[in-house]
């Protein structure tokens, strides 16, 4: 009869406990190691990191040579927009009209600078030029000419150095950035 006794195959009896501890090894291994990677982004996190905007920076103002101005007196007051309009050409811009306002309009303020969407810069850069400030006011117009309009309170245009203080901070980029 046959015995029921194990036939050795030559090995010795070590088999599966050490198999058993290597995987028990190996799955504490893994554990470390996807604990240590928790706490780590590598590229493939579920969450956009926030990125910074680019800061728009605004088109520099247009030099006084390109910009062409017409000059509008608003006030009962004599020769405003012809002594205006001779600073402003002494300044470097080019003079269109030189009138009483054509549309009549009642400028209590400084002054109003009208302009058109492709005068939008030169507008800002005339106002810069106005003591006082000066109101910007789209209109419909297709050129890039710009109208000083000056009202009752115009005494005098800004200082060339309250003038590139003005431009400088048309120049810089907005204070969010």
């Amino acid at each position: 009869m046959s015995s029921l006794q194990p036939t050795s195959t030559g090995r010795s009896g070590f088999g599966w406990p050490v198999l058993a501890v290597a995987v028990v090894l190996a799955l504490a291994a893994g554990a470390v190691f996807g604990w240590w990677l928790s706490g780590r982004d590598i590229g493939g996190s579920a969450e956009p990191v926030p990125t910074a905007t680019p800061c728009p920076t605004p088109s520099p103002l247009p030099a006084p040579a390109t910009v062409t101005v017409n000059v509008y007196n608003a006030t009962t007051k004599g020769g405003l927009a012809k002594s205006a309009s001779e600073q402003l050409a002494e300044r470097g811009f080019a003079i269109g009209d030189v009138a009483n306002d054509p549309l009549e309009a009642a400028v209590t303020g400084v002054a109003v600078v009208r302009h058109g969407p492709q005068g939008e810069r030169s507008a800002a850069l005339v106002a810069a030029n106005v003591a006082g400030g000066a109101t910007l006011q789209m209109d419909g117009r297709e050129d890039a000419s710009v109208d000083l309009v000056l009202g009752d309170q115009f005494t005098a245009l800004a200082t060339p150095a309250e003038t590139q203080t003005a431009v400088d901070a048309a120049n810089a980029p907005p204070a969010t950035c």
